[in-house]
């Protein structure tokens, strides 16, 4: 009978003396006893309606470390003879019958109870709340199709505002997938209800078009299950353009120049995370930006994303490049492009591209010297003519040609060395000289002896295929002053008398040079 003490005795005796009579005699006197039921509600009592938990086992380890299983019965209700003394009882939360997913609401999980000595024990109410679980997804409808396509951007940060059966609410937010989660909910109706003023900024419900879903929605929440409640989606539209222009005059290779973008939202709807790329041309570089943050990346030019209102000043962005000193006379050709995240309703002013001449211009200049100033006919000395031509820009000469105007009559042309070009003579083509560059040519001669006293001038002069700035200084000479050095001695020889025709025989020396 459950409704009584248990009572069980049992005694040992013998004819022999017993020296440890304190186990001749075990006695049971205790029951304990517990409720298991689900919390439908999660408010941690068992409330009308709620369900028992049964056929569900647990774990009964009495005060002498003994083990026994009970199990539950219809009415949620377990029952375990124990001796006295402390005692634990564990649910079995692998028991098949047992809902996994639970949260426990009362109760504790294993419970410790202290069996009395004949008595009853009560070991506690355990309450386990099974949640359901909502999960939806909000997206930007670009096409307005109703359907999500590859490339149409989830929305996130969203909030979502969760009414459940009990009239508890909840606000989850969407995350970088555009999806979110309500959980630990209730079985019943829930209203699902999107808080428009955290859809993307500039956008409410009363300026969009929902093309998928419902929103307020009702959706049924099952018990430890996983709801779908559906998909949202939404279309929004801004006009972006973008307008590309330079100052109208040529740019000039070597130098920089300044490229203007206006960017534009002509609305409906606000224009957010506009991305401005220019892609400038081979032979141009990116030097810097005002009016946006922009990095590059070879010949791309990406500027940091910015947001233009309906009805807000348009985004002026300025570029300078730098024009490459080798680029050939000719039209480059900038394309710039810009994009917000919003459907574009006018994809032909998303692009320009701007027509930019190119002109070439080298200052070349040139030099010439021997490094003195005074030569000495036939004294058998090689001097050095060094020519340098400087280019100092901005662009690159091509076919630089050095030119002997006026080599000195009264001199002998030695060994020229030229330290760039094939050349083999004058007119020497030292081919490109880059902006910032230079190239020299030595030219060796010597004096004859019979050259004439005087000035002597050596003219030089460079061209190039590019027209130059400062013709002034396309010219050099040098002149010397050609020495003679006469230097007579006379030697007088006495002849003997023994001689046949005696007398003095002069003999006459020029050691000069």
């Amino acid at each position: 009978d459950l409704g009584t003490d248990i009572t069980n005795i049992a005694t040992a005796d013998s004819d022999q003396t017993d020296p440890e009579t304190d186990t001749n005699t075990v006695t049971v006197l205790s029951r304990i006893e517990g409720h298991l039921y689900i919390d439908a509600n999660g408010n941690g009592t068992q409330d009308v309606g709620e369900p028992d938990l049964a056929n569900v086992d647990l774990t009964i380890t009495d005060s002498n470390g003994a083990i026994q299983t009970v199990t539950t019965d219809t009415n949620g209700n377990w029952i375990a003879a124990v001796p006295p003394g402390t005692t634990i009882a564990d649910v079995d939360e692998n028991d098949p019958d047992y809902p996994t997913g639970t949260t426990q609401t009362e109760g504790d999980d294993p419970t410790t109870i202290n069996a009395l000595s004949g008595a009853f024990t009560n070991g506690g109410i355990d309450g386990f709340f099974l949640p359901g679980t909502l999960i939806g997804h909000i997206y930007e409808d670009i096409n307005g199709n109703g359907v999500q396509d590859a490339g149409e951007p989830d929305l996130v940060g969203v909030d979502v505002i969760v009414t459940d059966s009990e009239g508890n609410t909840q606000t989850v937010t969407t995350n970088a997938d555009g999806n979110w989660i309500a959980e630990d909910l209730p079985p019943g109706d829930a209203i699902i209800d999107i808080d428009d003023n955290t859809l993307p900024t500039g956008s409410t419900l009363a300026t969009l078009v929902q093309t998928e879903g419902a929103d307020p929605n009702t959706v049924v929440v099952v018990a430890g299950a996983d709801t779908d409640a559906g998909i949202d989606g939404y279309n929004r539209q801004a006009d972006v353009s973008i307008v590309k222009t330079d100052d109208g005059s040529n740019a000039v290779a070597g130098e920089q120049y300044e490229y203007t973008l206006t960017v534009s939202n002509a609305g409906p709807w606000d224009a957010n995370e506009i991305v401005v790329v220019d892609t400038l041309p081979a032979g141009m570089s990116f030097v810097s930006a005002n009016g946006a943050s922009c990095t590059t990346n070879g010949q791309v030019i990406t500027c940091d994303a910015f947001d233009i209102i309906v009805g807000g000043p348009d985004v002026i962005i300025t570029i300078i490049v730098d024009v490459a000193s080798s680029v050939a006379s000719g039209t480059l050709f900038n394309i710039a492009t810009a994009n917000g995240i919003e459907t574009d309703p006018d994809l032909t002013n998303n692009e320009d591209d701007e027509p930019t001449d190119v002109v070439r211009e080298a200052d070349l200049s040139i030099t010439k010297d021997d490094g003195v100033t005074q030569v000495i006919a036939g004294d058998g000395v090689t001097y050095t003519y060094t020519i340098t031509v400087d280019n100092s820009g901005p662009s690159d000469a091509d076919n630089v040609t050095v030119t002997e105007d006026s080599f000195p009559a009264g001199f002998t042309m030695g060994t020229v060395t030229p330290s760039q070009g094939t050349s083999t003579g004058f007119p020497y083509n030292l081919g490109t000289i880059a902006s910032g560059g230079q190239a020299t040519i030595t030219v060796e001669y010597t004096v004859p002896s019979d050259t004439q006293a005087g000035p002597q001038t050596n003219t030089v002069s460079v061209t190039s295929d590019e027209p130059d700035p400062n013709a002034d200084n396309n010219t050099d000479s040098d002149t010397n002053e050609v020495l003679t050095d006469i230097n007579l001695s006379i030697v007088k020889t006495f002849i003997p008398a023994a001689i046949e025709v005696p007398g003095y025989f002069p003999e006459i020396h020029h050691r000069g040079k």
